[in-house]
């Protein structure tokens, strides 16, 4: 059965409904998802299914978690194996993720073997069902994670029963989005699905409060962004912003005019800035760049979209602040940064400004004040600016299958509170002053959740 007809009919109806109705159409899709698919009956009949499934592995050898399609998800979903490794310390843990996503994954201590497969198209195609076929049937695994809701169950059970799937999660995910000052974020549900599952099982054996995730990144991807910042001639002592104009999504990426006013507010500061030159919106930092006053101008430095992407993230560490909207460089900015070689002390300390228009940014933000959000994994603040348009509903969650006529995703976008809080940051004077969060410059540590 082709899966991609319905899925693709049931988000174009949802953007036609909100299109005609933006308010009342968005509370209805809302209050209908939740009913259906966030109910407690059904969480509790998949986290049984789940136990069941769980009950009949007899020892835990070898797993596969198959991560969802995408580098972000490569990034998150590696709460998964955390959450694990806190149960099975001696266990084969292997992981099937995004091609792309390797040098970021691999050398992570707590994967026992990364499986470089998914090209990060909008759907899986024959190839990735093959190859996770083959793997499965091939391997022997214990127990097999499935985190990729367009991969078919039924596949995989057919060489491995004991498979638990991503349905239980999506349900609590649906669930906890309707209720406000409820830490729902992917990374920190993820862990706690697992970490939950299996202690109906285990003792876990190691006990730790949880962080966050990491990315483990070679000794030559710090020489790359060295030389990078050298060649730039960025000068010594001055605060450095990273600024990322992109996102793979009209939906998700700021329009162009707000981010002009954005990026002159940041160039307008004593700081160098480096502007990412765009993937998806091909030369759009550039764009923007050009735009500034031609002092302002000198300032800003355009990251090539060729830099590798793990030079790319090492060089996100030598930042003070990076700023972007909802989009996968997002996570690479807020996990930790590990050497894999060992020869490098990562920072760590970049505070991580993230701008959500369709998105849910509870689900994917990270901020170290707001109730209901997750920090960071970075010795730095975070902080999440959550446009909530008057359309946004959970369908929106997917924005890539999302075809609304009219774009209200930022609408209510306010500038200056983030340029205010870029300028209290970098003077740590603590002098913010919004309604909606306090003095983000005095809070220098992460909110830790058990």
């Amino acid at each position: 059965m082709n899966t991609k007809t319905p899925y693709k009919t049931i988000f174009a109806l949802s953007s036609f409904l909100t299109d005609l109705f933006p308010m009342m159409g968005a509370r209805l899709i809302d209050r209908l998802v939740a009913a259906l698919f966030g109910n407690r009956l059904l969480i509790q009949y998949g986290l049984k299914k789940n136990l069941r499934n769980l009950a009949r592995v007899r020892e835990f050898r070898r797993i596969l978690v198959i991560g969802d399609l995408n580098i972000g998800d490569a990034v998150t979903l590696q709460a998964a194996i955390t959450a694990l490794r806190d149960f099975l310390p001696e266990a084969e843990i292997e992981y099937a993720v995004n091609r792309f996503a390797r040098p970021l994954i691999e050398g992570n201590p707590e994967i026992s073997r990364v499986w470089p497969i998914f090209t990060g198209t909008y759907f899986p195609d024959k190839n990735d069902f093959r190859r996770i076929g083959e793997i499965a049937a091939g391997r022997t695994y214990d127990l097999v994670l499935n985190f990729c809701p367009l991969f078919r169950e039924d596949k995989l059970r057919g060489v491995n029963r004991n498979t638990i799937g991503y349905a239980a999660l999506a349900s609590q995910l649906i669930r906890d989005e309707q209720r406000p000052g409820t830490v729902n974020h992917i990374v920190y549900k993820t862990y706690r699905y697992v970490h939950d599952m299996l202690s109906s099982f285990r003792t876990p054996q190691r006990n730790r409060q949880f962080r966050g995730v990491s990315v483990t990144l070679q000794d030559s991807a710090v020489k790359r962004a060295e030389d990078f910042l050298a060649a730039a001639d960025v000068p010594a002592g001055t605060p450095v912003i990273f600024y990322n104009p992109d996102a793979s999504s009209p939906f998700t990426r700021i329009p162009f005019e707000r981010q002009r006013v954005l990026l002159e507010g940041i160039a307008a500061m004593d700081v160098t800035v480096l502007v990412g030159a765009g993937h998806t919106a091909r030369d759009i930092g550039s764009g923007l760049v050009a735009g500034l006053p031609l002092p302002m101008r000198r300032r800003a430095v355009i990251v090539p979209s060729l830099m590798p992407l793990d030079a790319y993230t090492a060089l996100i560490d030598f930042c003070d602040i990076y700023v972007t909207a909802d989009t996968g460089p997002l996570h690479l900015a807020a996990a930790r940064k590990i050497s894999r070689d060992g020869g490098h002390i990562f920072r760590n300390r970049t505070s991580v400004f993230s701008i959500f228009g369709a998105t849910p940014a509870t689900l994917y933000g990270y901020d170290s004040l707001k109730p209901g959000f997750f920090a960071a994994n970075q010795d730095a603040a975070s902080a999440c600016y959550d446009v909530q348009s008057r359309c946004r509903n959970i369908t929106c969650i997917n924005k890539m299958a999302k075809t609304c006529r009219d774009i209200r995703c930022f609408e209510q976008l306010d500038v200056n509170a983030i340029l205010e809080d870029i300028q209290n940051v970098l003077g740590g004077n603590g002098a913010a002053n919004h309604s909606h969060r306090g003095a983000i410059g005095s809070i220098p540590l992460k909110r830790i959740f058990p």
